[in-house]
């Protein structure tokens, strides 16, 4: 299996295994290249190095999910389970944006964003409660608000009493991978102690995230959510 990121392959040689660098491969194999920047959830093989490459979407099973594990981006560590948490960078419009314009156009942080002095979001948690597990999962996204909210949220951002704030109205600015579309929603934003995100409620409707914040979801769900978004698999 090739991956456009992978520096390092482990090559088995006369049943002995290798370190070998990517560099080397290519030299001696200049096909791997056509497969050098499979999309995520794919691998390639073949018999030999005079067949075509055969390029497979790969199926895990629950119990090998589960055993994969994940790198934290907060904590940077690697954690043996499944996550119960996933978040983006930035908004959606933040990633529509050139990359060279986006130091120009946009003021980020890890918890609020202005893009072209007009879109002002901050960051909030959106919970679902999970059946036979104490810890709850999470969606940290992306809300934008209006200017005077934003300013609000800013002056009280590290005031003790900010939670006696009043909920804010929102929009969120996240696409989740395993939902409809979920850019545009709008939500109420209520502000939390210091130091703690925001945590964002949908009002109701048909949207199923609405479905799943009000009733729970199990944790075949949460591994649904892994199998999408880690490994690019739709549940089966």
């Amino acid at each position: 299996m090739v991956g456009q990121h992978e520096t390092e392959w482990w090559v088995n040689i006369h049943r002995n295994i290798h370190l070998v660098s990517l560099e080397n491969i290519v030299k001696h194999d200049r096909s791997v290249l056509k497969v050098a920047d499979l999309p995520k959830g794919y691998h390639a093989i073949r018999k030999s190095r005079t067949d075509k490459w055969e390029v497979i979407k790969t199926e895990y099973n629950e119990d090998e999910l589960k055993e994969f594990g994940y790198y934290c981006s907060q904590c940077g560590e690697f954690h043996e389970d499944i996550p119960m948490a996933y978040g983006s960078e930035g908004p959606l419009l933040y990633f529509l944006i050139p990359e060279d314009q986006r130091e120009e156009r946009c003021v980020i942080t890890s918890d609020q964003c202005i893009i072209d002095e007009k879109h002002f979001y901050i960051r909030g948690c959106l919970e679902l409660t999970v059946e036979d597990n104490n810890d709850c999962f999470q969606w940290n996204l992306w809300v934008e608000v209006s200017r005077p909210d934003y300013d609000r949220i800013s002056e009280v951002w590290d005031d003790e009493n900010r939670i006696l704030e009043p909920p804010y109205d929102g929009e969120i600015a996240t696409q989740l991978e395993p939902y409809p579309q979920t850019s545009g929603l709008t939500v109420k934003i209520i502000t939390q102690k210091v130091g703690v995100a925001p945590k964002l409620e949908l009002p109701e409707s048909n949207h199923p995230l609405y479905f799943e914040q009000q009733s729970g979801i199990d944790m075949n769900r949460v591994t649904d959510f892994a199998r999408k978004i880690l490994y690019n698999h739709h549940a089966e």
